[in-house]
């Protein structure tokens, strides 16, 4: 009896190590899985939450306009994205969306420019500083067809 109970005491020795040797290669075997994201979001869609702007105009120029917009609890379909409802201090509705590092604002310009509507991406918040992109906008002046060029530049980052 007391043999068996040897081997059996020997055996269970030899199966630990082996068992915490196999344990410890799968808690360190390579994941698939991605590394979490860290993501910073510059535009909150929390009802009630606020953001304050201000407008200078150069040429020519004139006094700052400042305002601020509201975040609402709505949301609506414009083409193929949804976008965020927010009411602006000056009036009206500003529509925001978010699509990773992407930020669209869409709006209908004033009456002097055509009433078209445009869908503007403002910021790409994981490009470099100097990093630049342009887009176009096909709009109308008192049925005058014009092209508006914008380019959008990253200056600086890790500001406040």
């Amino acid at each position: 009896m007391q043999i068996l109970q040897n081997k059996t005491l020997k055996m269970k020795n030899q199966l630990i190590p082996a068992l915490l040797l196999i344990m410890v290669a799968f808690s360190c075997q390579k994941s698939n899985d991605p590394l979490p994201v860290s993501t910073t979001s510059y535009l909150s869609f929390s009802a009630g939450s606020t953001r304050n702007y201000e407008i200078t105009n150069n040429n020519p120029p004139a006094p700052p306009v400042q305002y601020t917009i509201t975040s609402t609890s709505r949301d609506t379909l414009i083409g193929t994205r949804s976008y965020h409802i927010f009411t602006n201090s000056t009036g009206g509705s500003a529509y925001y969306h978010v699509s990773g590092s992407d930020y669209y604002s869409y709006q209908r310009l004033p009456a002097a420019l055509g009433t078209s509507s445009v869908e503007n991406l403002y910021l790409k918040d994981n490009a470099p500083v100097n990093t630049s992109w342009a887009q176009s906008f096909n709009i109308s002046v008192s049925g005058i067809p014009l092209t508006v060029n914008i380019t959008n530049k990253i200056i600086e980052k890790g500001v406040s």
